[in-house]
């Protein structure tokens, strides 16, 4: 035996030592049970250093359901902090002695308290109002306040800490919506509330028809001043068959700068925004107006005054919803909300990420044969490295099998900048450029003042989490190769498209060759081969799945490689090359990245010299391959079409 056949056998013998569980220490996928049916609403990563009790790293509100009573509407606000592993580290129920109560958003203080904004029945009026309430770094309420604005109904949605009160006048700004006890409508209102939940400036927004404000940011005016201004999105029904995503800018004194609606002939809706510090505003909800008539995930950029500089749609074939978004410190834009598209039929909580220019990076779903739900996204820290751009999922975790439909848990995802971690799936989201009809917003502005303040009870709960990996039944192995053509001798890239699964094996021909996530593989010489991928996941069957490829060429040796310029190219392509001088003729063919061939052409040469010109000015962008065969020789050179 010589040194090198020990050293494949040491190899191998390695390789198959390694095909043991391993551990994911610091990516998570977990829920939490509460009562009965527990929800995430919004999520919070707590600031380094300010006021980590019991080394929390994130919060989570959202609501909690009694469903020991058959029909039961009891609900009790929540808030939840957890470590830097997904653990949950105390529980807080929150009853105004009405039972029922939820929250919709959750900030972190300067002292390291929570200011959380929802809904509840207010005990003084008996009234369905908007909620926001103050607690200590525990989950302790230091007030609560109710505003019910004399209205049937109203509910509070987000709210944004201010940073500089001398600036506004008030500490916090927060956005909803309640039910215009005049004309029956629903209208969007925005107040600024004072350190103690008073308010001290309000403005609500009326068309005539139904508005609701959805998110509530912070942000430089597009008017010029120096002051700071205060930008809302949610939706409207003014001026459209259905709904329209509303965005509205006003003045520190809450006064209206600018509104517009603006989507197609369905319904569309802002639940999310966020303000650049340029000035542009980036909003992301749903759409079902320029697909399929289906709902898809509608996002698009803002310069500062609202027009566009990019509109999107992202998403299947089926159904998307997105209802957060957050712009990471890379340069990236993470979205989380809901896809039905999955094998069991059911929903499962998606991330992807965009870059600024809204270009679709990745995207990744996460769940079970159950329904799940992201809410909240925010950008997080590697907890051993300490670089940022991580992510965490805050939602709703399905009902278990076998037990009542509204049972759910709350959910937190923790996984690295590129939404791997535990049991996510890769869902073949697609990218589509649409352009929404825009409509100015005649919103009618007037002041209401109430509130009513109320100190709740708020026991700490116990609780359970589980580890909401996949089952067996959701594990899919499969993968993809480049180029989509190619001869012996080639490298070839296998990419593990794989969903549900924890470990994977490659093999060619039976014989094991790597126990890595993809594969870059060389064939030795032609003939038959069979590459197969097995996964594994602890207590289930392994799952495979196999290509045969027939590879009948080989590289001529001293061919010299094809030479491709301008590579990138947007108009056209140049390709020249020594080949055979032994033909005069050969096939040239250009392939895109799934293989398929969108040209081809019979070429006659001159000598040993081939020289082409391809026009690829009507390509989309994106990777592709030339190909030249001249009898059973063959090569291949990788392009980018880049316009």
């Amino acid at each position: 035996m010589n040194r090198t056949q020990l050293f494949t056998r040491i190899s191998a013998l390695l390789l198959a030592l390694c095909w043991v569980p391993l551990l994911q220490a610091q990516y998570y996928n977990l829920s939490t049970d509460i009562i009965d049916r527990d929800e995430v609403r919004n999520l919070q990563v707590l600031t380094p250093g300010i006021a980590p009790v019991g080394g929390a790293h994130h919060v989570t509100t959202g609501f909690s359901q009694d469903l020991s009573v058959a029909g039961s509407p009891i609900t009790f606000a929540n808030l939840t902090a957890y470590d830097i592993a997904g653990t949950q580290i105390w529980t807080h129920i929150y009853d105004w002695t009405t039972g029922l109560s939820r929250g919709n958003a959750v900030e972190e203080l300067p002292s390291g308290g929570f200011i959380i904004a929802g809904h509840g029945i207010n005990p003084n009026s008996g009234v369905p109002s908007a909620l926001v309430f103050e607690t200590d770094p525990t989950g302790g309420v230091v007030w609560a306040q109710f505003y019910d604005f004399f209205s049937p109904y109203s509910e509070a949605f987000s709210i944004e800490v201010v940073d500089d009160p001398s600036l506004f006048g008030y500490r916090y700004v927060v956005t909803g919506s309640y039910r215009n006890p005049f004309n029956g409508t629903m209208d969007a209102f925005v107040m600024g509330l004072d350190g103690a939940g008073f308010v001290i400036a309000m403005s609500q927004f009326d068309s005539g028809m139904d508005e609701e404000g959805l998110s509530v940011k912070i942000g430089p005016s597009s008017t010029g001043v120096a002051f700071p201004a205060v930008f809302i999105s949610g939706k409207t029904t003014f001026g459209a068959p259905g709904e329209n995503v509303l965005l509205a800018e006003l003045d520190p004194f809450l006064a209206l700068a600018w509104s517009i609606s603006y989507g197609g002939v369905g319904d569309e809706s802002g639940n999310t925004l966020e303000a650049l510090p340029g000035g542009d505003l980036v909003v992301g909800g749903y759409s079902n107006s320029f697909s399929n008539g289906n709902l898809d995930v509608f996002m698009s950029r803002h310069l500062p005054g609202g027009g566009f500089l990019w509109s999107n749609i992202y998403g299947q074939k089926k159904n998307e919803e997105a209802h957060s978004l957050e712009c990471f410190s890379d340069g990236t834009i993470a979205v989380t909300g809901w896809t039905d598209r999955t094998p069991m039929g059911t929903r499962d909580a998606f991330l992807f990420k965009t870059d600024m220019a809204g270009g679709l990076l990745w995207s990744r779903s996460y769940g079970s044969p159950r329904d799940e739900i992201g809410y909240s996204v925010k950008e997080t820290f590697n907890p051993f490295t300490g670089a940022a751009g991580e992510i965490i999922m805050g939602g709703v975790f399905g009902a278990a099998l076998g037990t009542p439909a509204d049972d759910r848990d709350l959910y937190n995802v923790h996984t690295d900048a590129f939404g791997g971690g535990a049991c996510e799936r890769k869902p073949k989201f697609k990218q589509l450029a649409v352009a929404p009809t825009v409509i100015p917003v005649p919103l009618n502005e007037g002041d209401l003042f109430y509130s009513d303040p109320v100190m709740p009870a708020d026991p700490i709960v116990p609780v359970a989490q589980n580890d909401e990996c996949c089952d067996c039944s959701d594990m899919m192995v499969s993968f993809s190769y480049s180029p989509a053509g190619f001869c012996a001798s080639d490298v070839v890239t296998f990419t593990n498209t794989s969903s549900c699964v924890e470990q994977f094996r490659w093999t060619v021909n039976g014989s094991v060759v790597s126990y890595s996530n993809d594969l870059s593989y060389v064939f030795g010489t032609p003939g038959t081969y069979t590459v197969t991928l097995d996964g594994r996941n602890a207590g289930c069957p392994i799952v495979s799945y196999s290509q045969t490829f027939t590879i009948t060429c080989l590289r001529e040796e001293g061919t010299a490689e094809a030479e491709l310029f301008p590579n990138p190219a947007s108009d056209v392509v140049r390709v020249r090359a020594d080949i055979s001088a032994e033909q005069a003729e050969g096939q040239l063919l250009l392939r895109d990245a799934t293989g398929r061939t969108v040209l081809e052409r019979t070429v006659q040469t001159t000598g040993a010299q081939l020289d082409e010109v391809l026009n690829v000015s009507d390509l989309p962008e994106g990777f592709y391959t030339v190909e030249f065969r001249q009898g059973e020789k063959q090569w291949i050179q990788r392009l980018v079409v880049q316009h």
